[in-house]
């Protein structure tokens, strides 16, 4: 199930890009995002912590190796780099082995 919600999340993305190369070419029409560190438990799948980053887009994008002209909504962060990106928390950001981490992307 799981499966068939992350091959949705990569056509959107798709489609995405294409839409927004106009917006590429004038940066202030770009939407501005929140960022959220998300933790969500392995067994249940249920987000059970999210921890709001103070991290510029761009940045957060170069430390997750993701193509900066991709339009994303949600990233794996993978276990190695949760310490690194909850350096940019508002809050101290525990580490939890029976969770699994993704970067979501909210527009304002």
């Amino acid at each position: 199930m799981s499966g068939r919600r992350v091959k949705r999340g990569i056509r959107a993305v798709v489609i995405r890009r294409h839409q927004d190369e106009t917006s590429r070419a004038r940066p202030e029409t770009r939407e501005k995002t929140i960022n959220y560190l998300e933790a969500y438990d392995k067994e249940s799948g249920f987000l059970v912590r999210e921890y709001r980053l103070d991290i510029d887009l761009d940045d957060l994008k170069r430390m997750l190796d993701i193509d900066p002209d991709l339009e994303v909504f949600g990233y794996p962060v993978p276990d190695s780099l949760v310490p690194e990106v909850g350096k940019y928390s508002e809050e101290s950001v525990v580490f939890d082995e029976s969770c699994n981490y993704m970067v979501g992307f909210f527009r304002q």
